[in-house]
């Protein structure tokens, strides 16, 4: 139930011309104390991929299939939904979006957990500006 309310609130302020700054803050802290609770992910590692230092950890990589399935951007099969990625990404970045949807569609691993770090890895590659890990 808390990941359908989630995906809501992110869908309706996605949509949302007018998201306040604070709202999308207190939101990704939303869905990061989530993912947290559920993985217990090294802070530590987590703080080094969102400067684009990703480490080969089994928890970090769960994390980050975590955030995506709370997201909706990803299934639990680790399929990507990149419809549903561009729609929640804010106007100000599309463009930059779109390369990396069009530059990391096709992400594969072993398991959803790995589709999700080789995603993350390839989304820094691709537009380190705009990147952001929650």
């Amino acid at each position: 139930m808390l990941k359908q309310i989630l995906v809501a609130l992110l869908a309706a302020f996605a949509l949302a011309s007018t998201v306040q700054a604070d709202e999308l803050e207190d939101m990704k802290k939303m869905l990061h104390e989530t993912c947290q609770k559920e993985i217990k992910a090294d802070e530590g590692l987590i703080g080094r991929a969102q400067k684009g230092d990703f480490v080969e950890d089994p928890k970090l990589k769960d994390y980050m299939k975590c955030v995506f399935t709370q997201l909706a951007v990803m299934n639990e099969a680790g399929e990507m939904d990149y419809d549903m990625m561009m729609s929640m990404m804010p106007d100000e970045i599309k463009v930059q979006g779109q390369k990396v949807v069009a530059d990391c569609r096709g992400t594969t691993g072993e398991t959803p957990g790995d589709v999700a770090m080789n995603f993350n890895k390839c989304f820094f590659k691709s537009q380190p500006s705009i990147y952001f890990l929650i």
